[in-house]
């Protein structure tokens, strides 16, 4: 027993655990003091556009935080325990939120607002009255719960240096459960966005209270009975009702993210991963675009439905933080053509047979196959789409079926395909039900 305790001591002082206060306080001091080399503060100018409802998200930059003091273990510290120095961040910021410099408008005033007033009147009817404060609230907040009032998000940035670069889904293993990492694929399925509650609000029937629930997780369990103290007092169970309106949603949207086509070895299946898009991070793109998600990989457990036990086993998600989308739509590469590329187009059109010159640049590794490579060059254009006079449109798409012996660069051919159309998805027969093709 002794023994084990000085073992457990041992590996305590090998690696120092942060101090949640210390850790505060390098936030707290962070977010204050921190100046680019022309003396500007850029969170404290955060801060102020979050505080004047011009902006929802305070980034904060890895790189800023490295050359700040140069502690590089609490760098590491958020890179290995993101999501809790998400709320670290959080918590600190929002006691750092200056007064607004602008005057709010009727538009501009929202429920988060109407709560707030109806609070405070509530409060000052109670010192009025001789009540206690604590009546007006169960769980003991005087105010508006900061859940249901903070109006940002907080997002870091990765590490600029090379040893940051995007990882392949295949490198992402389960030692990176909590880590903030950096992924680059291609997205084949987007998710409707709908509104993802954090935070309920309740009134009460009987004393008129209001009532706050926190939602972290992906369920939760309404309150069902009146918690305050007035309602305790008369020994009466108050029956609640959620209100809506008075709660917190927050836009929420999936992605489902696979790997792109020159990251697939021979023979193997794409993986794909599901991306939680929350807040700003939705609607900034679409299937078939490719991505560079930045993010903290999370592990969730499986809930069945309609079963009170869970899974033993647990599905993994990456919480998307900062997603940046490569050229993918047709009119953005034609209008960023140089010269150099327009001069070879001109050349090409004017080229007697330029069928056969395209035909032979696809895949010139593989030899031969020169029928096959003109079919797949007129998939790659495609047809005439067709507008009939009753309204119906015929696509003109061209679907090519490829057969033959294993071997003959079946899946070289359509993997060069995939990386050549900018809005090509490789899968193959096995994969394509895995990613709802």
């Amino acid at each position: 027993m002794a023994e084990r305790d000085n073992r457990e001591r041992t590996n305590r002082d090998e690696y120092n655990y942060p101090q949640i206060l210390e850790e505060l306080e390098k936030c707290d001091n962070f977010l204050r003091n921190f100046k680019l080399d022309d003396d500007e503060m850029p969170y404290s100018v955060q801060l102020q556009e979050i505080s004047n409802r011009q902006r929802k998200v305070l980034s904060i930059e890895l790189d800023h935080i490295l050359d700040y003091k140069r502690d590089e273990e609490f760098v590491n510290n958020i890179k290995r325990n993101t999501l809790r120095y998400v709320t670290l961040f959080s918590q600190t910021a929002q006691t750092l939120l200056p007064q607004s410099t602008m005057r709010l408008s009727l538009h501009n005033h929202d429920i988060i607002d109407n709560l707030v007033a109806q609070r405070a009147t509530q409060l000052q009817v109670a010192q009025d009255n001789g009540l206690a404060l604590g009546q007006q609230n169960g769980d003991g907040e005087l105010d508006v719960p900061s859940f249901i009032t903070k109006r940002f998000d907080v997002i870091f940035t990765p590490l600029s240096n090379d040893s940051n670069k995007p990882k392949k889904l295949r490198e992402v293993r389960a030692s990176d459960i909590g880590h903030l990492v950096t992924i680059r694929g291609m997205v084949t399925r987007a998710n409707d966005v709908k509104p993802h509650i954090v935070g309920c609000t309740y009134i009460c029937d009987t004393c008129g209270g209001e009532l706050y629930q926190e939602v972290t997780g992906s369920q939760f369990m309404p309150i069902l009975t009146c918690t305050s103290l007035r309602c305790k007092d008369n020994k009466s169970t108050g029956r609640i009702n959620m209100m809506n309106r008075g709660s917190k949603f927050i836009k929420y949207q999936e992605l489902r993210v696979q790997e792109l086509p020159d990251q697939v070895p021979v023979g193997h299946i794409p993986r794909t991963i599901t991306v939680q898009c929350k807040g700003e991070t939705t609607r900034q793109c679409g299937p078939g675009d490719i991505v560079t998600i930045s993010g903290i990989f999370l592990a969730q457990k499986i809930q069945k439905a309609f079963q009170s036990r869970t899974s033993l086993t647990n599905t993994t998600y990456l919480n998307a933080c900062i997603i940046s989308k490569e050229k993918q739509n047709y009119n953005d590469i034609t209008n960023g053509l140089d010269s150099e590329a327009n001069k070879l187009v001109t050349e090409i059109a004017n080229d007697p047979d330029p069928y056969a010159r395209l035909a032979a640049s696809i895949a010139p590794e593989i030899f031969g196959h020169e029928d096959v490579k003109k079919a797949l060059l007129l998939q790659l254009v495609g047809g005439v789409s067709r507008s009939l006079s009753d309204g119906m449109k015929i696509r003109g798409d061209i679907n090519i079926c490829l057969m033959g012996d294993p071997g003959v660069a079946k899946s070289q051919l359509l993997k060069y395909i995939a990386t050549a159309a900018p809005r090509g998805v490789y899968t193959t027969g096995k994969g394509s039900s895995g990613v709802d093709l």
